[in-house]
């Protein structure tokens, strides 16, 4: 064989292992991921009376000229969308557990009440906005133990939450309660101590308009039976792709907003809930920590005219920020990493072959659009074509057109609302996110029905170099440092960073024990702050479980990596209190 030959074999071989390497199968996932048994609120208001300690009127009567603003800024367009307005409470609620004795009957503290508990101390509180329909609490300088759970309830829902929730500044965005009465409950364990004020009340006003957009107006003529309950006949792959679909709420610039995302799949089938979305809706970690994914969110059927709530639909709180790039930078993009996942999803095939997505080539997507006046809706489907010249917009430059797809409306159409949803090839390979619309001189970029607007995505290819890490990371070992150690045969890298109450920060410098343990030390060698190991049960329970004990009240975050999947674990240490200790039996489901 003639060495021309070889190398043209060889090239065969080479291009498959290459387009392999850059994509990723779908595939589907019963079991939740990451979701915790919570036990039941105390709710001591049904044990006594607790009168709320703030009482406001609605938005809607008393700052009417606010809720003018919302409308205004939907109506042009602006990104994202939003969808309710935040207060200050003038008088913030100021929250203090010192663990003291408590009676078992409720007692006045706090402008709430207190009780003891079977398991330690709980703490009920209330803010009334009369007239409101679905509230969210802001919480700031939260200083809570890892075992301590909290919920807010309203009229028919109930979420548990724990400090998963607690932002980079030491802010919690409670998940939303329906009602025009929020409830607050805290437990922590017998001689805890807590401490938090409420600071912010945020009142959601998407449902003011709970009905399904009459296709009326020629700007929304396109959504006619175009929900995804009406969509009988496709060769796209929709039931699948339904369950991967997230309606987002969160908090930006201090306002709740909205958006889609969709999970992504990792070429390790790892199970990891990756969800991709645009970085002009998150683009930080306080707006990922606010985050509230719904998923399922759909209408009762192609008849049914009223848009359902989405509290009614699975949801989660709470996200890491992994990726994000605007499009300055980049294909306006941002990848998250949700705290859990509930069960019966589907994960997102993805390809980064940008010769994928040529001319002529139809795009399909769900989504959540929010067309003028109304609200964000359920699951919208859309498809449209390719587009080989795109009108001069603002965002057609030479710079950007080699990170965009630029696509003509084919069937339904996008809006405000959209932004983030995935672009799908026919078999549902995610190929970008929204970013919006490119409209020809003298046309509505808002007007989502009009063709000669076109759909602008953020190319996944452009993307997939700050996305491979997560979603097709190169297996290699773990390498120690001064800073990392290594556990169980070098698989598992470990390493802590640290911040005192003056401001100053470190890494924790390691000793490696044993082949499952290590110690690290803050300050100085002869003073061990922390011990951890890594252990290997999967003979008994199928996992990798951490344990760590700590003698410090210093601020710290243990990150722990498989190196073997990029499965990440993190647990983080607020400061103040003396350190407790975690016992993570379900720590990494990555066997063997």
């Amino acid at each position: 064989m003639t060495r021309s030959l070889l190398a043209a074999l060889a090239a065969s071989l080479f291009v498959p292992a290459i387009a392999l390497a850059q994509s990723a199968e779908g595939y589907a996932r019963r079991d939740a991921v990451g979701e915790r048994a919570w036990p039941a609120a105390p709710r001591l208001d049904q044990q006594t009376t607790i009168a709320p300690a703030v009482v406001l009127e609605t938005v809607t009567r008393a700052m009417p000229e606010k809720v003018l603003e919302i409308e205004e800024w939907n109506a042009a367009g602006h990104v994202p969308v939003r969808n309710g307005i935040t207060r200050p409470l003038v008088d913030p609620i100021e929250i203090e557990l010192r663990g003291g004795a408590v009676k078992r009957v409720p007692a006045a503290l706090g402008r709430g009440a207190a009780a003891a508990t079977s398991r330690g101390v709980a703490w009920s509180g209330s803010v009334k906005v009369d007239g409101a329909r679905r509230l969210r609490l802001h919480l700031r300088d939260v200083k809570i133990p890892d075992e301590a759970v909290l919920w807010v309830y309203g009229g028919k829902d109930s979420k548990a939450f724990g400090r998963e929730l607690v932002d980079p500044e030491g802010g919690l965005w409670t998940p939303s309660a329906w009602g025009d009465t929020i409830h607050l409950e805290i437990e922590v364990p017998a001689g805890a101590q807590a401490s938090f004020a409420v600071d912010r009340v945020a009142e959601l006003l998407d449902a003011e308009k709970a009905l399904k957009p009459a296709p009326l107006a020629d700007d929304i003529s396109c959504l006619s039976n175009t929900d995804v309950t009406c969509i009988t006949s496709t060769p796209f792959p929709l039931s699948n792709v339904t369950h991967a679909i997230a309606y987002l709420e969160f908090m930006t610039a201090g306002q709740p907003s909205a958006c889609t995302g969709g999970l992504l799949a990792d070429a390790n089938r790892s199970g990891t809930p990756y969800l991709l979305t645009a970085n002009h809706c998150i683009a930080l970690q306080t707006e990922a920590s606010s985050l509230q994914a719904y998923f399922d969110w759909t209408f009762g059927s192609c008849v049914n005219t009223v848009r359902p709530e989405p509290s009614g639909f699975p949801n989660v709180s709470g996200a890491t920020l992994l990726a994000t790039k605007s499009l300055s930078g980049g294909s306006d993009v941002t990848l998250l990493r949700l705290k859990s996942l509930p069960s019966n999803r589907y994960f997102l095939s993805w390809t980064a072959d940008r010769s994928a997505v040529s001319a002529g080539t139809k795009l399909y997507r769900i989504s959540h659009p929010a067309p003028k006046p109304f609200p964000p809706q359920p699951q919208y489907y859309a498809t449209s074509i390719i587009s080989t010249n795109p009108p001069a917009c603002d965002i057609n430059t030479a710079a950007n057109a080699p990170n965009l797809i630029y696509s003509t409306n084919d069937v339904g159409g996008t809006f405000i609302g959209s932004s983030g949803s995935p672009a799908m090839l026919v078999d549902g390979r995610v190929v970008g996110q929204l970013y919006g619309g490119c409209p020809a001189p003298g046309h509505d970029g808002q007007a989502g029905c009009d063709p000669a607007v076109l759909n602008v995505d953020g190319a996944f290819a452009s993307s997939y170099p700050m996305l491979q890490p997560f979603l097709n990371p190169t297996t290699t070992a773990c390498t120690p440092s001064a800073t990392t150690v290594c556990l169980n045969n070098n698989r598992f890298a470990v390493h802590i960073d640290w911040k005192t109450s003056g401001g100053q920060t470190g890494q924790g410098q390691a000793i490696k024990y044993t082949d499952a343990s290590a110690l690290f030390w803050f300050f100085g060698p002869d003073n061990i702050e922390v011990l951890l190991k890594v252990l290997n049960a999967c003979p008994l329970s199928n996992t990798y479980w951490v344990f760590s004990a700590a003698t410090t009240d210093v601020e710290y975050t243990i990150t722990v990596v498989d190196t073997q999947t990029n499965k990440t674990k993190t647990y983080f240490h607020a400061g103040g209190t003396p350190a407790p200790a975690v016992t993570d039996t379900e720590a990494f489901a990555t066997c063997p």
